[in-house]
């Protein structure tokens, strides 16, 4: 593999990292559907990392070969026939089965031929992505090198041999890979982003505003564009208020505007 063909992967292979760190939060079943190969990806990998180095301290059997499928989100039937063959397919793996399809011996590899995020980019290749998922993959990597306004966004991904269309649908779809509510967030980061969010309410009553907190009009309405407000997120907002400022018209003001 030549230099930048290797750096190309580790980028692809670090976004493929990001989507699986947001697997758990990606409920909308249609798009998980739309990137299933990014998630099997994401989770065959995982997977492959919980039996490294395992059979220098006890063998892999059949049982314990399930047993960390499922810690990893693999059910029986998709790691038989799906993510053990990928990763035999990959080098990450080998392993025997007997008549009855029991896994008899497994040996791993991971790390071994390549590094793992070099790895996890052949897993990748041998599920078959779709354009749609390699264009994801290359929005995911270009919203980590430094933010960019959406008509650049967009630009950069078309510049990597993507249609308009492609890159269109990609951007959408790592949008709503990345979103987060409110209530998902910790309680350092959660001060943090209700404290942005408020500078992009339009005159905020309880906001002194100066040349060096006032958000420009264009990336308001892109965050506005974003909220997607839930129940949960309600709750949070009605915690962070001080009680003894609940009752304040100006707070209650606040809370009807969010």
């Amino acid at each position: 593999m030549t230099r930048p063909a290797r750096e190309e992967a580790k980028r692809l292979g670090r976004a493929v990292v990001f989507v699986h760190q947001h697997d758990a939060h990606i409920t909308n079943p249609q798009l998980r559907a739309e990137i299933e190969i990014l998630l099997l990806t994401g989770r065959a990998m995982d997977f492959a990392a919980r039996i490294k180095g395992h059979e220098q301290l006890v063998g892999l059997t059949h049982e314990l070969v399930h047993q960390y499928a499922k810690y990893a989100g693999l059910g029986g039937f998709e790691l038989t026939n799906t993510v053990l063959p990928k990763l035999k397919a990959a080098d990450l793996i080998d392993y025997r089965v007997d008549s009855q399809g029991r896994i008899v011996a497994m040996e791993e590899f991971v790390g071994v031929s390549a590094s793992v995020i070099e790895q996890t980019v052949a897993v990748l290749d041998s599920l078959a992505p779709s354009r749609t998922d390699l264009a994801v993959l290359h929005s995911v990597e270009i919203g980590a090198i430094a933010p960019l306004a959406e008509s650049q966004h967009l630009e950069q991904i078309v510049k990597r041999g993507f249609t308009d269309q492609e890159a269109g649908r990609a951007l959408t779809v790592t949008r709503a890979i990345g979103r987060r509510s409110l209530s998902q967030l910790n309680e350092g980061t959660r001060p943090l982003a209700i404290f942005a969010l408020a500078h992009c309410i339009a005159l905020h009553p309880d906001i002194y505003w100066h040349s060096m907190n006032t958000v420009l009009s264009t990336v308001k309405l892109e965050a506005c564009r974003e909220f997607n407000w839930t129940v949960d997120d309600a709750f949070v907002l009605l915690r962070a208020v001080d009680p003894e400022d609940m009752f304040r018209p100006r707070a209650l003001r606040i809370l009807a505007r969010a």
